[in-house]
């Protein structure tokens, strides 16, 4: 098995001088272990630094930490709002989670509209999951609507 790199040539220093994409970096390799000790509460902080300066990847981690309590307490609101902000600058599964999120009252009022319209938006980018999910949502809103067969 392939070692990954101890995080000790890393420049801490730097990292916390505002490189988005090397604070997201690091907080990755403490959530999955990668070179360090697994630490998901400091993946938190990690991904919680890139994300404040907008950096797309860390707003979908820090969102998925939050759905799953990973180093936080489980949140679905936080994480939703999380996966928004990384759903509005393009990342097709933020906008896919997104959709489930809304066709299913997680964390966001239940609102097949905005599940729809989410999950378009991540067909559009190519998403066969998002296609699927899409499909059932479509059914289950024709079935609290009566127009589905009796």
């Amino acid at each position: 098995m392939i070692q990954e790199p101890s995080i000790a040539p890393i420049r801490i220093a730097e990292l916390s001088k505002g490189y988005a994409g090397a604070q997201s970096n690091l907080g990755f390799k403490y959530a999955s272990g990668l070179g360090i000790p697994q630490d998901d509460a400091e993946a938190v902080r990690w991904y919680r630094l890139a994300a404040d300066q907008g950096y797309v990847n860390a707003r979908y981690n820090l969102g998925n930490m939050y759905e799953n309590g990973d180093g936080v307490v489980q949140d679905y609101v936080e994480a939703a709002r999380w996966y928004r902000l990384a759903a509005d600058q393009g990342d097709v599964e933020a906008q896919r989670i997104l959709g489930y999120m809304d066709a299913n009252g997680r964390g966001v009022p239940q609102d097949y509209v905005e599940a729809v319209r989410w999950y378009r938006l991540a067909v559009d980018q190519g998403s066969a999951s998002a296609r699927a999910d899409l499909l059932i949502t479509n059914c289950r809103q024709a079935e609290t609507s009566g127009r589905g067969r009796t």
